[in-house]
């Protein structure tokens, strides 16, 4: 996914030795492993503990089931049909249509199950433990678009929108925060709707990508130095994809 930021030579004397042609090869390595030894159960794992238990697999008390693995191999990895059932099977399993958010990961952690770092800490179902954790959830409407879920995609960027969450009072004194910012993360369980951190900048920057780039097929590729600051000046192509929706643009530069 990130592979065309790679530069070709480093100046850095420290780092010369790794050069973009052995992060490749080392990339390809690790992408070979985890399609051999870590896609379990149908499923991609999301981490091996020192001990050796690997979550992920339906085979812990905890984290059974995570989404965010599953969506990464579609982005990133090269086996799409399977990365692509894995991405669906975990997306109707942690999906939650009654309330319209996506969990990161189901069971969460408690004190009675594995111990998976400081994430125990956290209540069951708040932020990361079992919430709808917002990067993740933006990351899972992209790689559904991208595997041609576009409708689950659509939905799910839908559901993500603090607007959606505040359209009545009732709606809104569950979520308790502001309709116009992101937050970072929804909470599921006994709390199930309310927003936790509020303005949270980078995943309102990835839901900007999913709409202009995976929605409108859309890129931004010029730039002008403006007042001693490089600012996109509106320019953009088309990607070598189909819209996911029609639309109609008009673009002008102004002074």
């Amino acid at each position: 996914w990130f592979s065309p930021l790679i530069q070709s030579d480093s100046t850095d004397k420290a780092h010369q030795h790794f050069t973009k042609e052995s992060l490749l090869k080392m990339a390809d390595n690790m992408e070979q492993l985890i399609e051999e030894k870590y896609f379990i159960n149908g499923q991609y794992a999301r981490c091996v503990s020192d001990d050796g238990t690997i979550f992920g697999i339906g085979e812990t008390k905890a984290c059974k089931t995570d989404v965010l693995c599953q969506a990464f191999a579609v982005l990133g990895g090269k086996n799409l049909l399977r990365a692509r059932t894995a991405l669906l099977k975990a997306y109707r399993e942690l999906y939650d249509e009654k309330n319209k958010l996506l969990r990161l990961f189901y069971p969460p952690f408690t004190q009675s199950t594995e111990q998976g770092g400081y994430i125990n800490d956290y209540p069951p179902f708040v932020r990361e433990n079992g919430g709808q954790y917002t990067h993740a959830a933006v990351w899972t409407a992209i790689a559904l678009i991208e595997c041609g879920e576009s409708e689950l995609g659509l939905k799910l960027l839908s559901d993500i929108n603090p607007l959606e969450r505040c359209l009545t009072v009732e709606a809104a004194e569950v979520y308790k925060n502001e309709p116009y910012v992101l937050s970072a993360d929804i909470y599921s369980g006994d709390f199930c709707g309310r927003g936790g951190w509020s303005w949270y900048t980078g995943a309102a920057s990835w839901y900007s990508v999913a709409i202009i780039e995976h929605v409108l097929g859309l890129k931004f590729s010029g730039s002008k130095t403006i007042d001693g600051e490089e600012k996109y000046i509106g320019s953009f192509k088309c990607l070598d994809i189909k819209p996911v929706i029609s639309y109609t643009a008009t673009v002008s530069l102004g002074d």
